[in-house]
């Protein structure tokens, strides 16, 4: 069986990015364009500014998602580069809940 070879990252994993990150997604994943309809009819626009906001309410809510998985993704790169490939979902999860990134 081969052995890992580990490489050292380029810079240290920050545990404000990751959780950042995480944030970032789950707000990405929640469904607030739904709410768009509800929005509109209780400040009184019709129902085509209601899609027309829950239009905007995705598009936003996609580029959140994108940010997110743009600063949660380097960390988690940063984290695979010095970690053994079956320890790295436990590793970030860790790093994420504790917010201590020593073992």
């Amino acid at each position: 069986m081969p052995a890992e070879k580990l490489v050292e990252p380029d810079r240290p994993t920050s545990a404000t990015r990751l959780r950042v990150g995480v944030v970032l997604l789950l707000l990405w994943f929640l469904p607030f364009w739904a709410l768009g309809p509800w929005i509109a009819r209780s400040l009184g626009w019709s129902d085509h500014a209601g899609a027309e906001l829950s239009l905007v309410i995705s598009i936003v809510q996609t580029v959140i998602g994108i940010v997110g998985a743009y600063i949660g993704g380097k960390e988690l790169t940063a984290l695979v580069k010095g970690t053994p490939r079956k320890k790295v979902l436990a590793k970030a999860w860790h790093i994420i809940w504790s917010g201590n990134i020593e073992d």
